[in-house]
């Protein structure tokens, strides 16, 4: 039987949200939302997450993880006075496998990781946290190559789909990002998120995906937009 993407999701991969919902109402808010995405995965009858983090950098080629049980305890490197957060996930080797091999036929660099205490990036470990907190359907993840241009990473996606194809299983699609290019020294209202970025075209494409943006010009900046963390 031929396998399906039943859904895609983008969702922030930053640790308040898991560890200081009780510090903010705009991180409480991300992580209802992402705790009631949780309930509508685990609802939808997948068999499979596949998880693509923009926070889990590879420098040559891509990265596939292959560890059946991947256990560790994550402190962040940017926001460690947040705390710990200890994890246990359960990965889906042969489709990591597969995924990595079907990248290689097709000429990319690809190597599999499996080892105790490989790091795990926070933006994979949040979201798996918040969306599939009982370990319930196994996980893969695939890197972010950070010097894969436009076509590269179009080629890795379409990989994806020919991997969750072969492999035959109901699959959920998670991509983990920031959404955001820049630094804004300014303050903002902490229910809302920003984008900035000097390509006008590649950020009004990203607000494309997200519910009712609210665009403004940034000057020299480029494009900046803001949208309700509850929308």
């Amino acid at each position: 039987m031929s396998g399906s993407i039943h859904k895609a999701y983008l969702v922030p991969g930053q640790p308040h949200i898991l560890l200081g919902a009780d510090r903010n109402a705009g991180w409480a808010s991300l992580k209802a939302s992402y705790e009631a995405v949780g309930r509508e995965i685990e609802r939808s009858g997948a068999e499979l997450i596949l998880l693509y983090s923009t926070q889990w950098f590879s420098v040559i080629g891509h990265l596939f993880q292959t560890d059946p049980n991947p256990k560790w305890t994550l402190v962040d490197q940017n926001w460690y006075e947040l705390g710990e957060i200890p994890y246990s996930f359960r990965v889906d080797p042969d489709f990591g496998t597969l995924y990595a091999g079907i990248c290689k036929d097709l000429g990319m660099q690809t190597a599999t990781v499996a080892y105790h205490g490989f790091p795990i990036d926070t933006g994979t470990v949040v979201a798996l946290k918040l969306l599939n907190p009982n370990n319930a359907i196994p996980a893969s993840m695939v890197s972010c190559n950070i010097y894969a241009e436009r076509d590269e990473t179009r080629a890795l996606g379409r990989a994806a789909r020919t991997a969750i194809e072969r492999y035959g299983k109901k699959t959920i699609v998670v991509i983990v990002s920031a959404t955001t290019v820049k630094v804004v020294s300014a303050d903002v209202q902490t229910w809302s998120l920003m984008l900035c970025g000097p390509s006008p075209e590649n950020t009004v494409t990203v607000l494309s995906l997200l519910p009712n943006p609210r665009v403004t010009r940034n000057g020299s900046q480029g494009v900046a937009a803001s949208f309700s963390a509850t929308q």
